[in-house]
């Protein structure tokens, strides 16, 4: 039954493939040659002959292995007939374009010549015969084959928005308890980690339950660290051993070496009590497991591993504590789970004609949720049980279904695909093209669509973009729960192994994944869409590929990626790609560092829509490239190496997405407006003789998303901005507008007069303002009117003196100002005349490098409910020299963090005289961090707010010398304190009740004079598990008295007195700290 639905896939591609026979470009380009035209129409007649035949075919190919045989043959035809339909639309565009040809029109005087046949079209008439030979040849087969005429009926239905969002799930509440019981059980006689194992079949919802076990409130309070990892077939220790390190350290990991690897999250685990998530494993080698799990051994007593899998020796391998085999769920939760997707939560409104043949429809879902849930997509808000009868009594529940591995479909599954209008089947098949749990995150959906787009899955509806029309398929998906949202990450989609395994099914021979599992020698000649991993390039013998008549796509996976791949590809390797790809719709080679030019053969791949060459070194892009008449998308991002694009790309007229940010661009082309489809173009460089190429953007009407224009100091007129007409442009959300650098302003009133011109549609999102020398602002720049607007920046602003008015800005939630010289005080102007609060919603507020800033002045800042910045969670302030307050209000109810750096003159953070207490001025602050604030005195009059959990202090001398009257004690929340960099002697530190009980972490640093750690000052340290001590060069010894026993980690570096003394065994002070699980001493762990 592997290709059951591939007739039904084909109906798809047909309605395209007629559209584009229909297409007034295929029509004119022939007028006058009867014979092609009649050629075309006989196509035309024989294709609409095979697509009738079509879903007779689809239901007898199971039984019929001719019939199958028989789909697969037309599917090749098609996809022939295709690509030669696209042949003659873009010899139509090349000749439309250049102006000559077999294609041009033009003349009047032709009309009334007879058109002489040209080299071309004798090839379209020969690939016409030979197509339309072979149609014959199938069409001739059909009373053989026993194939009727009829046409399917299916449930109408109107794409829908993504279901909402899963609130509970049905039939487990039982097994979920069972699970948190067993993670709560802390048995002291009972393994130190304890393996718990899911089993069950595929769609069961084994991860459903471990995920909701893993966000059960009291396992989230039971365990220090908490980590899911999706393991799937290939079990890649190193993978997943940086999987958790990343995440238990909340950093990235370069580490390749997985001995290193693991020695480092063995460190990083000491003492901790973590439960990691496995899920989705196969591997039954013990072996592996056991060198796997030897990291994990330094967590703490009562640590948990849940193992998801669908094999039971798996679970008996794995485990050490106990095995759930979880079942299948109850008719009547079932039901409940089917109809809650259905009705969208209206059980209560479920017709009883509807709801007697659902039940029929969920006994023979047989208790899998994944295949009500899929059900459910074919008939959510369908209403006709004529319809759901159809679903109930067809021929599909026939099939049979195993359990074991997923060797078999869920006939529920078939179902959904079979259902799905023909527009949806092709873009869900297209997607086998990724490989198992291949995650899908945002910036890769846009991707997906752009590639549905290059391989015309996407049809032109009127009135709306082609992009939003795929992007309404891919919610459709996402509705009929054919791609899922990750449990970890709800902005990530996967598509569950059952899907993929549907959709391998039905896309069958025609898309081909090379990995460790395949080899191109696998390959099939009908193949047209090829993936890889990138680091298989070795065993890509592309010799192979010259089988494959009509190869259309080629991805390096993954497709995003945040660095470049060291992987070599040769020139030849790439010239050799080219060759073999005439038929190429899609070409992406991204992150490869070693991809420093593009072959001019390039320019042979007329077929192209979508080419990727991101973060690639290529230094110049062919001018070959600009004869692609039929390129949608041209990806360029972080070529850090490129400088200039080709002269004529603006002759690429169906270019829609065009991504230079990241590049060295020094100028645009001429003529760029001639681009008029051109929906992505997210930088425009202005060079010193082409300021007046600003207007161009005025006919780029289409443009969204991101877009930055730099080299605003070469406009010459202000009117040449004004035509550029940026309130026009409806649909960008980010503006960033840039001067240079070296940019000496001759005529402030010029620039403010180019700033005004440069408004934006009210529909802005985020703006940057970078390198203005300006004295003052337009005024539309802090307006009330931009309600959208949540987060600006103004950067090197050097000459004005005056701030816009964002308090008026009712969204604005980040603000950022930074390198404004001539900003002495930011006062009331600040929040500007808005009679409802002001700052109503911000959240962070940068103030970075203000050299003349001296004082904030806000006279009524407290009249207001919730003070000026009601919403402000983040401060902070860094590099302004005289300014000697830190905090903007004596009253900042939401204010969680600040952060105040290199503020050389500052005096106190809150400002003094204040009548109310620092708890009720700061309620909510938790960190504080001030670096390098030599004058501060003080944090308050009333000294630190008690909510605070971490406190850093690095080279704040005057306030470090005052310690003994911070009153420390009293911050009963106080977990994480570091105290760094000060010089004066220290003969004793801490002292005595200076450190809180509370402390769980202390790290003392660059305290250059520290001769003695004081031991009555950590004796009441109860609670503290990890002590760092760095560059205390003429610290002597540890403490008589010894350190906490409750200690669990101790790193020493850079003590050169302290290291001999720690030595184990034989050190003086080793006695004092043998205890302690962890120890490490220039960055050498100790055993």
């Amino acid at each position: 039954m592997a290709e059951l639905v591939g007739g039904a896939l084909l109906s798809g591609f047909l309605q395209v493939l007629f559209d584009r026979l229909a297409s007034k470009e295929v029509i004119n380009f022939f007028r006058g040659k009867k014979a092609i035209v009649k050629l075309l129409d006989e196509l035309n007649i024989r294709l609409l002959s095979a697509s009738v035949l079509l879903n007779d075919a689809e239901e007898k190919q199971t039984r019929d292995k001719n019939v199958k045989k028989w789909l697969d043959e037309l599917k090749e035809v098609i996809y022939g007939a295709d690509n030669l339909i696209d042949k003659v639309n873009t010899e139509a565009l090349r000749c439309k374009l250049e102006g000559g040809g077999s294609g041009s029109r033009s003349s009047k005087l032709m009309n009334l010549i007879p058109p002489l046949f040209s080299a071309f079209d004798n090839i379209v008439k020969f690939e016409l015969e030979e197509t339309l030979h072979r149609l014959k040849l199938l069409l001739d087969q059909k009373d053989v084959l026993g194939l009727k005429e009829c046409v399917q009926s299916r449930p109408s239905q109107k794409l829908l928005a993504p279901l909402v969002e899963e609130c509970d799930v049905y039939g487990r509440d039982a097994d979920k308890e069972v699970i948190v019981k067993m993670l709560l059980l802390d048995d002291t006689e009972s393994h130190k980690i304890s393996v718990i194992s899911i089993v069950g079949m595929g769609g069961i919802g084994k991860t459903t339950l471990a995920q909701l076990a893993y966000k059960d409130y009291r396992v989230q309070e039971h365990f220090d660290l908490k980590v899911w990892v999706t393991v799937s077939e290939e079990f890649d220790i190193l993978r997943i051993t940086k999987v958790i390190f990343e995440t238990v350290l909340s950093k990235r990991c370069d580490i390749e070496d997985l001995y290193q690897l693991q020695s480092e999250l063995k460190k990083a685990l000491i003492g901790k009590k973590f439960l990691f998530i496995h899920d989705d494993v196969w591997n039954e080698n013990y072996q592996l497991w056991d060198l796997l799990k030897s990291a994990f051994e330094s967590g703490a007593h009562g640590s948990k591993i849940i193992v998801t899998t669908r094999s039971k020796i798996v679970a008996s391998k794995m485990s050490n504590s106990g095995i759930l085999e979880l079942r299948a769920i109850s008719d009547n939760d079932c039901w409940q789970l089917f109809a809650k997707h259905v009705f969208d939560n209206m059980n209560s409104d479920v017709p009883s004609n509807l709801q007697e043949i659902g039940m029929e429809i969920i006994r023979k879902c047989k208790g899998l949720p994944l295949a009500a849930k899929s059900l459910a997509g074919i008939l959510r808000f369908v209403s006709n049980p004529k319809e759901w009868r159809r679903v109930l009594e067809s021929d599909i529940w026939e099939l049979q279904f195993q359990e074991n591995h997923g060797s078999n479909i869920h006939p529920a599954l078939w179902l959904s695909y079979h259902f799905l209008p023909p527009y949806l089947k092709r873009c869900f098949a297209y997607c086998s093209i990724f490989p198992k749990d291949y995650k899908f995150y945002p910036s890769e959906w846009e991707k997906i669509i752009l590639l549905w787009m290059a391989e015309g899955l996407l049809p032109l509806e009127k009135g709306k973009r082609i992009e939003d029309v795929g992007e309404e398929y891919l919610h459709a998906l996402v509705s009929r729960s054919l791609f899922q949202k990750s449990s970890q990450d709800e902005s990530v989609l996967l598509m569950h192994d059952l899907v993929h395994d549907l959709a391998t099914r039905v896309s069958g021979e025609f898309c081909f994944i090379l990995d460790g599992d395949n080899d191109l020698h696998k390959l099939a000649n009908k193949t047209c869409h090829l993936s890889y991993k990138k680091g298989f390039e070795d065993s890509m013998k592309l010799e192979v590929l010259t089988k494959v008549k009509c190869l259309r796509t080629i991805l390096a996976l993954p497709l995003s990626c945040g660095y470049s791949q060291s992987i070599l590809i040769q020139p030849a390797w790439l010239e050799l790609m080219i060759k073999i790809g005439v038929s190429l719709r899609v070409l992406s080679l991204s992150n490869y560092s070693s991809i420093v030019g593009i072959p001019d053969s390039i320019g042979t791949l007329m077929h192209l829509r979508y080419l990727d060459m991101s973060n690639t070194k290529i230094k110049e892009i062919p001018d070959s490239i600009c004869t692609l008449y039929n390129l949608q998308t041209l990806l360029l991002s972080d070529c850090r190496q490129l400088t200039r694009l080709p002269t004529d790309i603006s002759g690429l007229i169906n270019l829609r997405h065009l991504r230079i940010r990241g590049t060295s661009l020094k100028e645009m082309p001429m003529n760029m407006c001639n681009m008029k489809d051109l929906q992505t173009l997210c930088d425009f460089v202005l060079d010193k003789q082409g300021g007046f190429r600003i207007k161009e953007l005025g006919r780029l009407r289409l443009l969204r998303g991101q877009l930055h224009v730099s080299g605003l100091e070469n406009i010459v007129d202000a009117a040449d901005v004004l035509e550029a007409n940026l309130k026009d442009i409806k649909h960008l959300n980010e503006l960033r507008l840039t001067w240079g650098d070296k940019h000496n302003v001759v005529d402030s009133q010029k620039e403010r007069e180019v700033l005004e011109a440069l408004e934006p549609n009210k529909n802005l999102e985020q703006l940057c303002i970078s390198g203005y020398k300006g004295t003052l602002f337009p005024n539309w720049i802090g307006d009330g009117l931009y309600d959208n607007m949540v987060n600006v920046s103004l950067i090197r602003c050097e000459n004005c003196c005056l701030l816009p008015p964002f308090g008026q800005l009712p969204s604005l939630r980040e603000l950022e100002i930074e390198k404004m010289d001539g900003l002495v005080c930011i006062g009331e102007e600040f929040c500007g005349t808005s009679l409802t609060k002001t700052f109503r919603s911000l959240e962070k507020l940068i103030i970075r490098d203000m050299c003349s800033l001296e004082e904030w002045s806000f006279p009524s800042s407290d009249n207001q409910e919730g003070g000026v910045f009601p919403s402000l969670k983040e401060l902070c302030i860094s590099i302004c020299q005289k300014l000697d307050v830190g905090l903007p209000s004596n009253y900042l109810p939401s204010l969680t963090k600040i952060f105040i750096w290199n503020c050389t003159e500052m005096v106190t953070v809150l400002r003094q005289g204040t009548q109310q207490s620092i708890d009720t001025a700061l309620p909510s602050l938790e960190y504080l961090d001030l670096f390098h604030c030599p004058r501060l005195e003080s944090f308050s009059e009333m000294g630190f707010p008690s909510n605070l959990t971490q406190v850093h202090i690095y080279l704040c001398k005057t306030f470090f010398a005052d310690r003994v009257n911070w009153d420390l004690q009293r911050l009963s929340s106080l977990k994480i304190l570091v105290l760094s960099g000060y010089e004066e002697v220290l003969n004793l530190f801490p002292e005595e009740g200076l450190l809180p009980f509370s402390l769980t972490s202390l790290s003392i640093k660059n305290l250059a004079k520290l001769k003695v750690l004081n031991g009555k000052g950590f004796k009441h340290l109860t609670s503290l598990q990890q002590l760092d001590i760095w560059d205390c060069h003429q610290l002597e010894c540890l403490p008589e008295e010894g350190l906490p026993l409750s200690l669990s980690y101790l790193c020493i570096f850079r003590c050169p007195l302290l290291r001999p003394r720690c030595q184990s065994g034989v050190g003086e002070d080793w006695h004092k700290i043998q205890h302690i699980p962890q120890i490490i001493i220039d960055r050498e762990e100790i055993l």
